[in-house]
């Protein structure tokens, strides 16, 4: 007790002490990791055609998210090198360089970089899709190889309903509707407090994903990011039942229920390489020769394989693709074919004269093209490429009023009665742009391009394509999307459409969507106050240390004579 009386009479030293103690915690505090003003973060979209390179900045308040300008991008996908791991190290090598002249050297170890890969990995055996992991991430792990910030965890196979929230994120950021930012929103016609579907058509999948209502939907049987496309395809005896597409996702401090899902084998490409592989099959019933038959005699519509046949009796279904694996199928664009006297197989989604030659087995096919505008039509109903005849996979009864049956039995929320905004990126943008239309656009004006395209012969398309080395191509894609989004999705035909790459010059699809979700990852809970609570606090401390020393320094001058706090008492 006298310690602690002799240590209160020096009010002056307490006030000092606890001056410098604040000053040695602001050094401490400036002293500390300072934080970046500016992030960069790299992604390579590792998919089934290609891997693309592309480079973010933010804040340190994760926010003003970028896309820089610089982008590169190489062919063919990492999924074609399972029988050639040395190729990796010089595949990713220009891809680390491009992105170390892109970002200043001074960020290099702390800018993080990661490999996502999508449908491309997804389709091949498990034991081909780790063996390639493995080698990029033991390229990636060696400083000599990359300066970049790298966890063997960074590099990973996202899987197809990752893809579409994240490309659900990119969207709506760019649309101000994640950070409430109405005034973008409303400018791209999203009212506010709502957020916008999205949609991505890629090579070997097709993604979509939208904010809807948790308990909107029944249960569905688990068979997310289906392994195999499937026609005539049966639901198994016991299925196991669970809430499926439907994501928690929370970013900018709100937390919302996200519907998403992908659908494996349903891209354009993988799509349009099931159709060929259907067709080789169909051989014996399609083969003709020259010459070609008129449209109203077309094999299609006037043999077995009638359109009204198939989706009413299944078990008529001359084409199972479980029952023929496209194990070793091969599809190759050739030149023209010289018609007379070659058994043919007529291809109803190759515009003019296409040709493809097809091998699988050691057989092969000719593949060429019709002429005919809706030929590609009753070519995917027929064959059933998006398998919409099979039972709907649900513990409901059946679908409700706020749902409808999908590809392959895939349960989806209705959710264009709501008035949701809809964005679509990738091959849909690609697509719509071939076929002359508008970024804003509708199914109904897609498909009329479409059979307009589709009923072009070989002058037609050279004279109005005539550098675009992909245009045998767009009688496909453009079908395609017409029965995907209004026979699988339920988008009404003349519903409005935003198809495009970009929404404010910068380019949507999965990839900034990731960047956020990581940057968010990284930062870990934030409080977006913090720093104010911390100098608020400081400054209360600094108040009760005066307030302290300068009520010491009274009692003491008020204290009589002979105590610990003795002194002069003030005057009156």
């Amino acid at each position: 007790m006298v310690e602690f009386r002799t240590f209160l009479k020096h009010p002056m030293k307490i006030f000092a002490g606890v001056l410098i103690t604040l000053l040695f915690l602001f050094w401490v505090f400036l002293s500390g990791p300072a934080t970046p003003t500016k992030n960069y973060g790299i992604i390579f979209d590792a998919g089934s055609s290609h891997t693309a390179a592309s480079l973010f900045t933010w804040n340190s308040e994760l926010r003003n998210f970028t896309t820089l300008s610089w982008k590169k991008e190489l062919t063919p996908g990492i999924s074609s090198f399972a029988s050639n791991l040395d190729g990796i190290g010089p595949y990713f090598k220009e891809l680390i360089a491009f992105a170390s002249e892109a970002i200043p050297k001074s960020e290099h170890s702390r800018t993080p970089i990661f490999i996502k890969a999508t449908a491309g990995l997804r389709l091949l055996p498990p034991a081909k899709r780790d063996t390639i992991l493995k080698a990029v991430r033991e390229y990636l792990s060696q400083p000599a190889n990359n300066p970049f910030l790298f966890k063997a965890d960074n590099a990973q196979m996202i899987s197809g309903q990752e893809e579409a929230v994240f490309g659900w994120i990119t969207t709506n950021w760019l649309l101000g509707t994640l950070t409430d930012d109405v005034a973008t929103a409303s400018r791209h016609g999203v009212a506010p407090g709502r957020t916008a579907a999205m949609l991505d058509l890629g090579g070997g999948s097709n993604q979509i994903a939208f904010e809807m209502d948790p308990t909107a939907m029944p249960s569905e049987i688990d068979h997310d990011d289906l392994p195999t496309a499937r026609h005539c395809f049966q639901p198994p005896a016991t299925p196991l039942l669970r809430p499926l597409g439907q994501v928690p996702v929370e970013v900018f401090g709100r937390r919302r229920a996200v519907f998403a899902v992908s659908f494996l084998g349903y891209g354009r490409d993988r799509a349009f390489l099931r159709l060929g592989h259907a067709l080789t099959h169909l051989a014996p019933a399609l083969a003709t020769r020259d010459p070609p038959p008129a449209p109203e005699e077309h094999p299609l519509q006037s043999r077995a394989l009638g359109v009204a046949q198939c989706p009413a009796a299944r078990q008529a279904c001359l084409w199972n693709a479980e029952d023929h694996p496209m194990t070793d199928f091969q599809q190759a664009r050739m030149g023209p074919v010289e018609k007379s006297g070659t058994e043919w197989i007529p291809h109803g989604c190759l515009a003019g004269a296409a040709h493809f030659e097809a091998r699988e087995g050691g057989s092969t096919w000719q593949l060429v093209g019709e002429g005919v505008p809706t030929g590609c039509q009753t070519l995917l109903a027929v064959t059933d490429l998006l398998n919409l005849t099979t039972p709907c996979m649900t513990a409901s009864p059946a679908p409700s009023a706020a749902s409808h049956c999908s590809v392959s039995g895939h349960l989806l929320p209705t959710f264009i009665p709501a008035g949701m905004p809809v964005f679509g990126c990738s091959a849909y943008h690609y697509t719509r742009k071939a076929l002359g239309l508008p970024a804003h656009t509708t199914a109904a004006e897609i498909k009329r391009a479409a059979e307009g395209f589709c009923g072009m012969n070989d002058a037609a398309l050279a004279q109005r394509y005539p550098t675009d080395k992909y245009r045998d191509g767009h009688c496909f894609s453009g079908t395609y999307i017409w029965a995907l989004l209004t026979r699988a999705f339920g988008v009404p035909a003349d519903y409005p459409l935003t198809l495009d790459e970009k929404i404010d010059s910068i380019e949507t699809g999965w990839t900034l969507g990731a960047m956020i979700y990581e940057a968010h990852q990284m930062a870990g809970p934030t409080d977006p106050y913090a720093r104010q609570i911390m100098w608020l606090s400081l400054g209360l401390v600094a108040i009760a240390a005066v307030a302290v020393a300068g009520g010491l320094l009274v009692l003491r001058r008020r204290a009589p004579g002979g105590s610990a706090l003795e002194g002069p008492a003030p005057g009156l």
